[in-house]
């Protein structure tokens, strides 16, 4: 083809590159989902209620647009305060039922978004127009289903971007406040590790069990104002990730901190939302912990609920890496000890002190009960009480006094195995130095991108000068340099760098420099409104005739104060008995068969499930989500579990290979006749229905003709010859295929 051809095409269908994501955070995860959800009702309600294909495509480009909005431009448009109660955070985490969480606006919220207003507007004529249309009421129950869940799903990660970006302000205010007395402590769990050989047999690779390790990142401000930062990892053999493991840990880092910083003095904490450290036994007793050191707990702060990555994450992977060299220098690392080995060798890595330990073997015997601790995100410490908050900066904070709680006397420790007498260094968050550009080069590459050759705290200090409150601006890509080469992951931010070690400066220590990805129409409004005020333009300019222009003005769906607040779900009804016999009929079809239900699935399944009267089995009222479905699987398969006899563990490991290749080559032998014949796929399933067992026990002649005929058709029976409205020629054709069943000729095991 032309070029120009070429070139039309990009205009059209503008070329992207998309990857697989692994990880995400179950809000984003659902949120995408549900969007992809609803453009399935919106092809459906196509299909079946007559609306057609250009209904069905501006419906599906709208919801795309939508969730554009919220990846990347809703993070920039959400401030401190705003007139749209979309965007002010100051209205989407107060709780108007508590004073104490609550923070007035000097301002009302009688503006809209333009975007926002668009997302929830196509949802609700969705909803509008399935409601309007002639499907069936099956067909409506169901669609009308997944709309309410999809909604629920995308309300709940708007609210958490809202939530992310707030605690996140925390974070940031923490760091301007460190100086050479103070320390902030991120802790977090990583993920196990996997033991690894150098050369692994086939039967090594299988029934591995991980080796727990934590890590405790520390961030301070260097006598040069300069930030500097140590990591310590813990590894255990085994370990409960427990509170009181927590507490040793951190009683563990405050010893050894002391001993490389001996002007320490005061300690500022954060942490993900795990129980082992967002509950009251953790929060309480870390006060005390502190203060057996001679030191001074400033805050505590949480990060919002599946909260992205931080240093902890990005340390791991780091110390992976390095595991990695040693791993393929032919050794083998099976145990805590190879690992911290593993850590140490070729002189470590910078700024890491490994040590290998074992878990507290004194329980704390104390409870401690804080009513609605789930909620709470900041803390800070006092003399005589803790004040608490739901967000940050929101509302003056709930005083509680530390009488309240019954501390306990004794604290957990740590036993360590290491040499005590290694001490590692803080290393300075820097990047490496390179040749300073040419003049020629200088004033292209200095334009605020990387301002790191000149002072190393540029970007932890001088972006405050281009983003203040994290508001909103805009960027053009005119403006960014063409030689760098790392851009910042985080959604809206624009800054980009020409050295990795740069952005990880910036990532560590660095404000976002926030802009807007795609400007709309009223985006394009307020600037220019806002650069008129300051040009000072007073001509008044002339109107020329021309076509009218209509303004669509979207409907103002209004949103309750406190709308992005974390809320505790409500307690779900019992399941029905009707519900329990379905699912454990689903359970025990993969039990039999050795095919797992998948729960998405089956939660799909019931919804179109039918009793024997060809009637639908349950309403809209009674239809379960895949979790839902995931756990009641997952009761029973514990429950199996514990009711099963322990097998011997005497057998040989030799025999033990050899029984499991022999089942893997029957279970590809049994799925490969399965495919090929229905008939040796015992039992013979349709839906939640075992049609073995029912011919067995003659309950066919309970089911309707209707089920009848979609239980044969499903199986690929021919029922074009049958005239009569009569059961008995569909249950003979069943039973027909019953008998070259293995159950009726004798060869199930």
């Amino acid at each position: 083809m032309a070029r120009s051809t070429l070139i039309a095409i990009l205009n059209v269908c503008t070329a992207s590159t998309r990857n697989s994501l692994q990880g995400l955070d179950y809000f984003t995860a659902q949120g995408a989902k549900a969007f992809e959800d609803l453009e399935g009702v919106v092809e459906e309600i196509g299909e079946k209620c007559g609306k057609g294909s250009l209904w069905v495509k501006e419906k599906k480009e709208q919801l795309k647009s939508g969730k554009r909005y919220l990846k990347g431009d809703y993070k920039v448009h959400a401030s401190t305060r705003s007139s749209v109660p979309d965007h002010c955070r100051a209205y989407a985490l107060s709780d108007p039922g508590d004073q104490d969480y609550l923070l007035d606006c000097d301002h009302d919220h009688e503006d809209r978004c333009d975007r926002c207003s668009q997302l929830a507007s196509v949802v609700a004529e969705i909803k509008e127009t399935l409601e309007a249309s002639n499907c069936s009421n099956d067909t409506k129950d169901e669609l009308n289903f997944v709309i309410v869940q999809s909604k629920q799903n995308i309300n709940a990660w708007k609210s958490h971007l809202l939530r992310s970006g707030n605690q996140d302000e925390c974070r940031l205010d923490v760091l301007k406040q460190l100086d050479e007395t103070s320390v902030l402590i991120v802790l977090d769990w990583a993920m196990k590790y996997l033991p690894r050989k150098f050369r692994e047999s086939q039967t090594d690779w299988f029934a591995k069990r991980g080796i727990p390790w934590h890590i405790a990142v520390v961030l301070r401000r260097g006598t040069d104002s300069q930030m500097e930062m140590m990591t310590f990892v813990h590894i255990f053999d085994s370990c409960n990730q427990d509170s009181r493991t927590v507490l040793a840990i951190l009683n563990d880092v405050f010893h050894r901190l002391k001993g490389v910083m001996p002007q320490f003095q005061s300690v500022y904490l954060r942490q993900d939302n795990a129980g082992c450290y967002h509950c009251s036994l953790s929060i309480v007793t870390a006060r005390q912990v502190v203060e057996v050191n001679g030191l001074r707990l400033a805050r505590m702060d949480f990060s919002d609920a599946q909260g992205g990555k931080g240093p902890c994450d990005r340390k791991a992977a780091t110390i992976k890496s390095h595991i990695a060299v040693y791993l393929n220098s032919g050794h083998d690392i099976e145990t805590a000890s190879q690992m911290q080995e593993a850590i140490s060798s070729f002189d470590g890595v910078a700024g890491v002190q490994a040590m290998i330990c074992s878990p507290p073997t004194s329980p704390l015997r104390t409870s401690i009960k804080w009513e609605g601790v789930s909620f709470i995100s900041n803390i800070q410490h006092d003399e005589e009480c803790l004040r608490a908050w739901k967000a940050y900066k929101i509302g003056p904070g709930k005083l509680v006094p530390y009488s309240k709680f019954n501390c306990p006397s004794e604290l957990p420790s740590l036993s360590s195995s290491s040499d005590n007498s290694v001490k590692v260094n803080f290393v300075p968050i820097k990047p490496r130095r390179i040749k300073k550009p040419t003049a020629d080069l200088k004033d292209d590459q200095n334009d605020g991108k990387d301002d790191d050759d000149n002072d190393i705290d540029d970007d932890c200090d001088n972006d405050d000068d281009d983003d203040d409150d994290h508001g909103e601006s805009v960027g053009h890509d005119s403006d960014k340099p063409k030689d760098t080469l790392f851009s910042c992951p985080e959604e809206g931010c624009t800054k980009s760098y020409q050295r990795y070690s740069s952005l990880l400066n910036h990532i560590e220590c660095g404000l976002h420099k926030r802009s807007l990805e795609c400007e709309t129409l009223y985006d394009r409004a307020i600037m220019g409104y806002a650069s008129r005020l300051e040009q000072g333009t007073t001509a008044i300019p002339e109107l020329g005739l021309g076509k009218e222009v209509r303004i669509t003005v979207y409907s103002a769906l209004s949103l309750p104060m406190g709308w992005a607040l974390k809320c505790s779900r409500a307690r779900g009804a019992r399941f029905s008995t009707k519900q329990k016999e379905y699912l454990s009929a689903k359970f025990q079809i993969g039990e039999c068969t050795g095919i797992k239900a998948d729960p998405a699935s089956v939660a799909t399944a019931m919804r179109k499930a039918k009793d024997v009267n060809g009637e639908r089995l349950f309403d809209s009222t009674e239809f379960l989500t895949a979790r839902q479905v995931a756990s009641f699987f997952s009761r029973l398969a514990a429950k199996k579990t514990t009711d099963e006899d322990t097998e011997d563990d005497d057998e040989d490991e030799d025999h033990i290979a050899h029984l499991q290749r022999e089942n893997h080559l029957q279970e590809m032998r049994d799925n490969i006749v399965t495919s090929m014949s229905i008939q040796n796929a015992h039992p013979i399933v349709y839906d939640s229905f075992n049609i073995c067992e029912l011919v067995q026990k003659s309950k066919l002649a309970s089911f309707s003709i209707k089920l009848l005929q979609e239980i044969c058709s499903s199986f690929g029976l021919d029922i074009s010859n049958i005239k009569i409205k009569r059961k008995q020629p569909y249950i003979n054709i069943l039973r027909e295929l019953v008998k070259g069943c293995k159950c009726q000729l004798g060869t199930v095991k």
